[in-house]
């Protein structure tokens, strides 16, 4: 509203203030079904100057008590349109709100609140959702006391409506990082052999650590495999075209060795007929 009577004029934003008041005060509120004006002085004044106090002399006041009696029934009216408003609110807010409940074993996710997550919520690309996490037991109607680790720092208690139920789904990978098939070697760590149920970020981070530290170990054994001659069973994975682009490559040494015992059979077998010769 104060856009629309300022227009232009943006500097005088100040002088439209009052303007701006008495058009809100004089307005009919959609709960209380009376304006402001009208819930303080009784009446519903027309212009600001119905508002300027008269000369006592010329004063018409209405008798003290049915002025107070119609006062009370007024704000009685506008309490009882609260109240009405209110349940519509809450009745539509709740059309589908199922409510929420949990049980001790159930996994569920946590609300980083910033409050309580200053560090996991430092930016707003960050996850705003932890877990899951195991409810270990049940707290008064409306809070829980969940599994957390100690590195957060905070209490282990939630409210209801900062957790959500996590769905557990068969085909979730996260449960077992290295499914695989075939003949895979199993990598045991403390990690996955101790793990049950579904893992956390946290924990999933501390895996992929364990992981790459366990990749660096295994390629530098196989280095030293490599140079003693031993066979690698993951080096033999190579592309077909790039094992006959190495064929290809050999030494012509190789190639001049195998003419020379090529030719040597020839002669101490068959001789040399006529005066083709070949020298070797």
């Amino acid at each position: 509203m104060l856009r629309a009577v300022i227009k232009s004029n943006i500097k005088t934003w100040e002088d439209c203030l009052p303007h701006v008041e008495f058009a809100y005060n004089r307005a009919v509120h959609s709960t209380t079904k009376h304006s402001p004006f009208e819930l303080v002085y009784g009446f519903n004044p027309l212009t600001p100057l119905d508002l300027t106090p008269l000369p006592l002399k010329e004063q018409v006041n209405m008798d003290g008590a049915k002025k107070a009696e119609f006062v009370k029934n007024l704000h009685e009216k506008a309490r009882l349109n609260i109240e009405m408003r209110m349940e519509q609110i809450m009745k539509n807010v709740n059309r589908n709100r199922k409510p929420r409940s949990f049980e001790v074993g159930d996994w569920v996710w946590v609300h980083l609140r910033k409050e309580r997550f200053p560090h996991q919520r430092r930016s707003k690309l960050l996850p705003r959702s932890e877990g899951p996490f195991q409810v270990i037991s049940k707290v008064g109607n409306n809070a829980y006391k969940i599994d957390l680790p100690r590195e957060y720092g905070i209490s282990a208690t939630f409210n209801v409506s900062d957790l959500a139920p996590y769905l557990e789904d068969n085909s979730d990978l996260r449960s077992n990082l290295f499914q695989g098939g075939g003949t895979d070697e199993v990598i045991k760590t403390k990690s996955i052999s101790s793990q049950e149920g579904p893992i956390t970020r946290l924990q999933a981070k501390r895996l992929r650590e364990e992981f790459a530290v366990y990749l660096d170990r295994h390629f530098a054994q196989m280095d030293v495999d490599h140079h003693h001659g031993k066979t690698i069973t993951l080096l033999q994975l190579v592309d077909q075209h790039e094992g006959k682009m190495g064929l290809e490559g050999e030494d012509d040494s190789t190639k001049e060795e195998e003419g020379s015992l090529k030719c040597e059979k020839d002669q101490g077998g068959k001789g040399i007929k006529g005066g083709n010769t070949r020298e070797c």
